[in-house]
């Protein structure tokens, strides 16, 4: 069997402390949540608060089935397809190509913006960016980065303390704002393309699904998982990253929405108001620490997707073309030098919005959706679920979510095609 690169053995110390919850959570709480629900409360106020809750339960069943297939099969969701046949995964390869490139360039430049900011660089954001990809992906071929294990918890755990914090305050401090005010119409063309770039990684891409299993089944090399063990660390980490994502909504309503404050379009403008969501609050004694969650946040969201990236690609090409040693090794190290040269053009010559980079990452990943939406409904099928209840209850709620998908993905064709 072929081994995953050679950050299989370095990634262990990894799996040995994080569930595959929190490292679902390490990657989903990144753009979704400080860029995206932010924006969402600044701009239309509390009705996206719900908008926001709405999203996460109705993909809820979707996600649920990858560490239900895993635990019950054995097997990570990529395997499945493969039994399903070689049209899955084609599928699901072309899918991940659409929205590789521009989710690597987003989350990056969201970390190169944040550290030209706090530290004051002059350099140019494509720049930084570069530097910062090639670190991470230096960092997870190698297995430089032993001691991540024992610093996600601390990131995650602080920037959910500072949010709350900031949240509470925020509702103290507020005057005179109205629960039912917003300028949210489901007839306008705006607001409609930007709602379904926020549920488009909200709370996370489908894609996590199949990055999640991998995890999983990693983990499982180390320890055994009980049904019980397996669907608590879901639970934790699904709703945990929607809980902060309402929290992250309820910011921009509290400090930007009510206040009138425009968003800024560039980069560092938005940087600086994000930023000032914590200290007009909390204080700015609160900089230095928020300023390090949000970096660290962010970072920890680009090594775990770069991980997952440099795990699956070369995976599903040996899947689709029974690759020996040698050519997955070239195939690994052609994703990698793509992976690097993809996201740098995307940003340099894509940087003059930060918001109309991202409303693009996530309207993609939004239309690619459906499609895998539609592959772990057929592995859902095959999955030994005992509970028969259950079992009807996901299958349902997963067909009405993907009729949910399909709809707002036609509406949104007709916005910006017809």
């Amino acid at each position: 069997m072929l081994n995953l690169l050679k950050l299989d053995r370095s990634i262990l110390t990894l799996f040995k402390k994080i569930g595959p919850g929190l490292l679902y959570a390490a990657a989903a709480v990144g753009v979704s949540h400080l860029v995206q629900s932010t924006r969402a409360g600044a701009n239309y106020g509390w009705i996206m608060v719900a908008i926001v809750f709405l999203a996460n339960l109705v993909k809820y069943p979707f996600f649920l089935i990858g560490p239900l297939y895993t635990y019950h099969k054995g097997k990570t969701i990529l395997e499945g397809f493969q039994k399903l046949g070689k049209w899955s995964l084609w599928l699901y390869l072309l899918t991940t190509l659409a929205t590789l490139f521009t989710t690597v360039a987003v989350i990056s430049l969201i970390c190169s913006s944040l550290i030209s900011s706090i530290f004051h660089f002059n350099y140019p954001l494509w720049f930084i960016s570069l530097t910062l990809i090639l670190i991470v992906i230096y960092l997870v071929y190698f297995g430089k980065f032993k001691q991540l294990s024992a610093i996600i918890k601390l990131i995650i755990l602080l920037l959910s303390v500072s949010s709350i914090v900031a949240l509470f305050l925020a509702f103290n401090s507020a005057e005179n704002f109205s629960v039912f005010e917003s300028s949210f119409s489901i007839f306008n063309r705006i607001d409609i393309l930007f709602l379904i770039s926020l549920i488009g990684w909200m709370p996370a891409p489908l894609d996590i699904i199949i990055w999640q299993s991998e995890w999983m089944t990693e983990q499982k090399k180390i320890r055994a998982f009980t049904l019980k063990g397996t669907l608590f660390d879901f639970n934790v980490g699904y709703w945990g990253t929607t809980f902060l994502a309402v929290v992250f909504t309820s910011l921009g309503v509290l400090v930007l929405h009510n206040s009138k404050i425009p968003l800024e379009v560039s980069a560092s403008g938005f940087i600086a108001q994000l930023i000032h969501l914590y200290t007009s609050t909390i204080g700015d004694y609160a900089y230095p620490f928020i300023a390090f969650a949000a970096i660290a946040t962010m970072l920890s969201t680009l090594i775990t997707v770069i991980d997952a990236y440099t795990r699956v690609i070369p995976k599903v090409s040996s899947m689709l073309f029974d690759l020996n040693d040698s050519n997955y090794n070239i195939i690994s190290k052609i994703n990698l030098l793509l992976i690097v040269s993809m996201s740098v053009l995307i940003l340099k010559f894509g940087l003059n919005s930060l918001t109309n980079l991202i409303d693009l990452a996530t309207s993609i990943s939004f239309l690619t959706a459906p499609m895998l939406a539609t592959l772990y409904l057929l592995l859902l099928r095959k999955t030994p679920i005992t509970d028969r209840n259950k079992r009807q209850y996901l299958f349902i709620s997963s067909i009405i979510g993907l009729i949910f998908l399909v709809i707002f993905g036609a509406i949104y064709i007709y916005y910006t095609f017809l």
